[in-house]
């Protein structure tokens, strides 16, 4: 069997950054995250068909599981939640008196901390869309993800935040869904600077630009394990 190797080299100058695109492991937008107070009794939301849109529940001390539902009623998310006071001050035009007045907002937000699981709308897709682990809204350890038809693939996030750490793909083979591997390499952080300019004053700034990139050695299996393609990922100019 014939393996084909390949070698990409990516050069980084100023804003323009080429990188082949990272796994979807983004961080889900909750519906609501603002409450006005805080009775959890106060914290549900329902869609038109009067079924359940957003409820709580307390697991101990200030965490909560925060439940998430289609309009079928299926549940689409889990996560472990707590809140923290909200506070924000904004300028609003009194019709009255024609003048600008300062607007103190307030209420409670919902922090992402602990277990998180999001689930596919259709009732034969049982498996976690996506499942992993926030730390203060941060994506930390190891996240996975699987496709409709089933495949998973798995990244690790670090203390940070940032997607660093081994990478793998996988075929679906029924319950022993970690196999058979598709693909395996691992992802890196980058940091380089680049000249901006000031929205405010116009003035030019050295700004740090922080992500993730594929790097080293890259290795694509077939269904059986033979060994189809090396990708080496070789980074220039940071």
């Amino acid at each position: 069997m014939k393996i084909l190797t390949t070698i990409i080299l990516t050069l980084i100058i100023g804003s323009c950054l080429a990188q082949e695109s990272l796994p979807v492991f983004k961080e889900y937008r909750l519906t609501s995250t603002f409450w006005p107070d805080t009775n959890i009794e106060n914290h549900v939301l329902y869609w038109d068909n009067g079924k359940i849109q957003v409820e709580y529940k307390l697991v101990k001390d200030s965490i909560r599981i925060r439940n998430e539902y289609f309009q079928n009623g299926r549940l689409k998310l889990t996560a472990e939640i707590y809140q923290t006071l909200w506070i924000d001050t904004s300028m609003e035009l009194n019709h009255v008196t024609r003048e600008l007045e300062a607007v103190i907002s307030s209420g409670y937000v919902d922090i992402l901390h602990g277990r998180y699981q999001e689930h596919w709308k259709a009732h034969w897709n049982v498996k976690p869309k996506t499942s992993g682990t926030f730390n203060k809204n941060l994506m930390v350890g190891e996240w996975a993800k699987r496709t409709r038809n089933g495949e998973l693939s798995t990244a690790l996030y670090n203390a940070k935040g940032q997607l660093e750490g081994p990478y793998y793909a996988y075929y679906y083979f029924g319950s022993n869904e970690r196999s058979n591997v598709k693909w395996k390499g691992q992802y890196e952080v980058f940091r380089y600077r680049e000249r901006q300019e000031d929205l405010e004053t116009g003035e030019p700034i050295v700004v740090e630009i922080i992500g993730s990139k594929k790097a080293g050695t890259w290795k694509h299996f077939s269904l059986d394990g033979q060994l189809l393609q090396t990708v080496e990922h070789k980074w220039v100019g940071h």
